[in-house]
């Protein structure tokens, strides 16, 4: 928006930005195509240790397993705390809308960061998305009204009649963001042998998703992962 004052940006020609959800569901395809197997709608209630490996323990038949990777959001905490691990695991919540591209010319062609507001606007081929806000709430919580309204008028602010905000077809999520107090991820082995974690990344989870992985497998594969892990361990709590 012509309009807009602009006192200034930092433009990173490198930044990239995609769609996690597309992302994760293109990632289940080739993992079974390589053998894996997934089982969803499948509840674990505890896991059960002091023997070789790990139980998962639920609704159906128990499920051992050699090496098991704990990356359950929210409910991580929960799960690890009758090994004696009290996790300070907060959700903090946060809100995208994703809106139906209206025009081309008027849309954004990247993403688009705007500190002010801490609102994130990116492009998501024909559609747009802006996210933002930080709400510490429970899970169940309503909609803060607020916090929707300031990333309307972010996206109407910057790119006026560049989506479709009024469609039947837009999106409005709220989630947590599993975030721990020094902001910093968990990632490394658990409090019992073959217990993995990978837990906590907050607001930058999508970001540090596949370096996450790639540290963790090199970890558990017992491979140098090239960085320091020391500042990722469940040692410092």
């Amino acid at each position: 928006a012509p309009e807009v004052p602009l006192a200034g940006a930092l433009h990173a020609p490198d930044g990239e930005a995609a769609n996690c959800r597309l992302f994760a569901q293109l990632l289940r395809q080739a993992a079974q195509e390589r053998g894996a197997r997934f089982f969803f709608n499948t509840p674990v209630q505890s896991l059960a240790t002091g023997r070789p490996g790990v139980q998962l323990v639920g609704q159906n038949e128990p499920l051992t397993a050699d090496a098991v990777v704990l990356c359950a959001g929210m409910a991580s905490a929960a799960l690890l705390r009758p090994l004696s691990v009290r996790l300070p695991l907060a959700g903090m919540h946060g809100y995208s809308v994703t809106a139906p591209l209206r025009e081309e010319s008027h849309a954004p062609q990247g993403a688009v960061i705007d500190p002010q507001h801490r609102v994130t606007i990116t492009r998501q081929g024909q559609r747009v998305r802006v996210s933002g806000g930080a709400e510490m709430a429970a899970a169940g919580g309503a909609h803060d009204e607020a916090t929707l309204r300031t990333l309307y008028l972010a996206l109407s602010g910057w790119f006026p009649g560049g989506a479709l905000v009024s469609s039947p077809q837009v999106q409005v999520w709220r989630g947590a963001r599993p975030t721990l107090p020094d902001g910093a991820p968990l990632i490394g082995a658990g409090p019992t042998p073959g217990l993995w974690l990978n837990i906590g990344h907050g607001a930058c989870g999508w970001a540090h998703a596949c370096g996450s992985a790639r540290m963790l497998a090199d970890q558990l594969a017992g491979r140098d992962p090239g960085l320091n892990a020391e500042p990722f361990a469940l040692a410092r709590f």
